[in-house]
């Protein structure tokens, strides 16, 4: 997990987001979806065949997708260098699996 800096940035925004001073379901929501990106990434980096990593690190791009519109919804600029950047290293693994 050391080598595996995808997923140290999103387990870095989790971490971030949890601290965030959001209400109700906005709040549930994206801890649900940030958690969602760390847990895609650890299981799809954890399978063998190229068809399950891509599966997971897909829904993690997805799930990744979904912190970057709550922020954006709820005008939090301070998390968005960050976000942009989990996003970019998921989008390059999911389709990096595609070719390997």
């Amino acid at each position: 997990m050391k080598k595996f800096r995808t997923l140290n940035l999103a387990i870095e925004q989790y971490q971030e987001i949890k601290k965030l001073k959001l209400k109700g379901e906005v709040r549930s929501q994206i801890e649900r979806a940030a958690l969602s990106v760390c847990l895609n990434l650890q299981e799809g980096n954890a399978k063998f065949s190229q068809k399950d990593r891509r599966r997971f690190f897909n829904i993690a791009y997805a799930s990744q997708c979904e912190v970057q519109l709550v922020l954006k919804l709820e005008t939090i600029s301070d998390l968005e260098n960050l976000a942009y950047s989990v996003g970019a290293h998921c989008y390059r693994l999911q389709n990096s699996s595609l070719y390997t």
